[in-house]
């Protein structure tokens, strides 16, 4: 349990120092007009549609190492790694 949340809680306060920068940003542009709130919705949209692309290589490349972990495969673990980096 202890090393779940020594992994879990950096984690999650980068997730949450993340989204309460973006919401802090969408207020400060909400009142300085609504073009630049448009502005700044646009762009978060694309930095969503980035991060799932990132989210979904890294989330692949885990189970493929895990895999490997549980065959006993030290080249494959090392290989899925090294896939997953080149990407």
């Amino acid at each position: 349990m202890r090393q779940l949340f020594a992994t879990g809680v950096p984690i999650s306060i980068s997730v949450i120092l993340d989204s309460g920068a973006f919401y802090a940003a969408a207020i400060l542009m909400g009142i300085i007009g609504t073009s630049a709130l448009a502005g700044h919705h646009v762009a978060l949209q694309v930095y969503a549609m980035l991060t799932m692309i990132r989210s979904g290589i890294g989330m692949a490349a885990a189970v493929r190492v895990a895999h490997a972990v549980g065959r006993n495969e030290g080249s494959g673990t090392t290989r899925a790694g090294l896939v997953a980096q080149c990407s």
